[in-house]
């Protein structure tokens, strides 16, 4: 898929409605009702379930003993974690997040006394600029890149001209159509009403279109036998 860049975009937006010689509508205006139409997008891929085909990313994060708080991904997205793996020569988990009832006092249990605990993890809030993937217990060794995170990711905003507008090209339409609507109704513009009932056509167009690029839910569930695999380890 071949993404438009924001200077396309608002290109072809300005075209469309004459807006080149305009200053009514700031040029920082109109990248805000991009961006706001690609969080709308963001949210329609989410509840369609179609976070595998277009938000799925991994990152990795290497240990440092006893050291508990690492740094999340700064693109992830609503705290979606897919799936969190230990890997570290023959030794390969999935490391579980923690029930939500485990005590405070457990962790510190945990951290003080385990040896052998598989590791766990969590995800910690302390403030709006500082999240943590927590790992119960604190890592016991320095090991480069022992964790594999693969997680949801955000789509990317738009604020350098080169910047790629990710969203599929039935959304673009609907990006298109939600700028007009925007620039329309701060000029108080005549055409709003039919702008707005385009865009709520778009809206089912597009929800029809993705929803049609579904994966057969009994694709890929084999599970995979690992038997051999520990059998070796």
């Amino acid at each position: 898929m071949a993404y438009k860049t924001k200077l396309q975009v608002e290109t072809k937006i300005k075209q469309d409605l004459d807006l080149e010689e305009e200053e009514f509508i700031q040029a920082t205006e109109l990248t805000e009702y991009v961006n706001d139409a690609i969080t709308i997008i963001e949210s329609f891929l989410n509840s369609l379930g179609l976070t595998d085909q277009y938000f799925l990313s991994k990152a990795n994060i290497s240990l440092v003993s006893g050291t508990a708080d690492y740094a999340l991904p700064s693109n992830l997205y609503a705290d979606k974690l897919e799936e969190v793996v230990y890997s570290n020569g023959a030794t390969i988990y999935r490391v579980k997040k923690i029930a939500n009832t485990m005590s405070a006092e457990d962790i510190e249990i945990l951290n003080r006394y385990s040896t052998t605990q598989y590791y766990q993890y969590r995800i910690r809030n302390d403030s709006s600029t500082a999240r943590y993937f927590q790992l119960i217990p604190s890592s016991r060794e320095t090991v480069a890149n022992a964790i594999v995170v693969e997680y949801f990711r955000s789509l990317e905003r738009v604020s350098a001209d080169a910047d790629l507008v990710e969203v599929p090209d039935i959304a673009l339409l609907y990006l298109y159509q939600y700028v007009k609507v925007k620039v329309y109704e701060k000029e108080s513009h005549a055409n709003y009403g039919s702008a707005v009932a385009e865009l709520e056509k778009l809206e089912v167009l597009m929800t029809s279109t993705l929803q049609g690029q579904l994966a057969d839910p009994d694709i890929n569930r084999i599970e995979l036998d690992k038997n051999i695999y520990e059998e070796m380890s």
